[in-house]
């Protein structure tokens, strides 16, 4: 039990890593929009989801209904580069999602419903962790049912993303970038377009590979498209799109997991 709780330990400290109970806390791994908004720098990483997962095995068993359904589709293959040979290759998702190479790349093949109980779960920790900090005494078997809830985790709605996907361009070259100097609007914009298929190679990249935008997020555009709070509707343009024919606030529709979907959260401080 010893090793089960120090593994757990280990596994949730870069999600609570510095959390400290101050005013204009920053949480972790977020970047602040305004003084009641935040988000990810980066999309939801394998590693993230596997804290999730690992969280949910120790504490309700592996075969419960709860694990099994937090897991992602492993049936499914996705093409990668394959870290044995530096080749891409397909390979199961079983392997894209646990294997230790492809920690800090995109979680994929997540419904719209285990992203939102992944940001529920999420907000749980943090407000606890807040809680036990301010009651020292306490331990976490005495934590009462309904702790104060001072941020909640979701998915952005769609005017928030594009409201915050602003943020990160310079508004004077409108909504589309200009597909006739596409490298010349990227250098002015200060605009990390992600990985599409001009700068990629038709596979997910690392979630913080190249440059992150003047505020501070990477890959908002490109590499995965990212879950907004409507059901099958998506932003943001992946990375099996070419990067002329991506287009500012164009919705991609889903009706299932896909290779090239995935999703990062916002953070709402609710705390009167």
């Amino acid at each position: 039990m010893k090793k089960n709780i120090l593994v757990l330990f280990v596994l949730l400290s870069s999600l609570l890593t510095g959390f400290k109970l101050k005013k204009d806390h920053i949480p972790s791994g977020m970047i602040a929009i305004d003084k009641t908004l935040f988000i990810d720098k980066t999309e939801v990483r394998n590693i993230d989801y596997m804290e999730y997962t690992h969280w949910i095995k120790q504490y309700k068993g592996e075969n419960s209904v709860d694990y099994l359904k937090a897991l992602p589709d492993t049936s499914q293959k996705i093409r990668v580069l394959f870290h044995g040979n530096n080749k891409i290759e397909e390979m199961k998702l079983v392997y894209y999602f646990w294997h230790p190479s492809h920690g800090n790349y995109p979680v994929v093949f997540i419904t719209y419903e285990q992203a939102i109980d992944y940001c529920n779960w999420r907000a749980d920790r943090i407000n606890e962790n807040i809680y036990l900090q301010s009651n020292k005494s306490l331990i976490v078997k005495e934590l009462p049912a309904n702790i104060p809830q001072i941020f909640k985790y979701r998915l952005p709605t769609k005017d928030e993303w594009i409201r915050i996907a602003k943020q990160g361009i310079d508004l004077r070259h409108g909504k589309k970038l200009d597909k006739r100097n596409i490298k010349y609007k990227i250098i002015e914009q200060i605009m990390v377009t992600g990985n599409f298929l001009e700068t990629g190679q038709n596979i997910p990249e690392n979630v913080d590979n190249g440059i992150h935008n003047k505020i501070g997020y990477y890959n908002l555009y490109g590499n995965v498209a990212e879950m907004s709070n409507i059901k099958g509707i998506a932003l943001g343009g992946y990375y099996g799109e070419k990067l002329a024919d991506y287009e500012f606030e164009k919705d991609y529709k889903y009706d299932s997991p896909r290779a090239w979907l995935g999703f990062r959260c916002v953070a709402e401080k609710i705390e009167n």
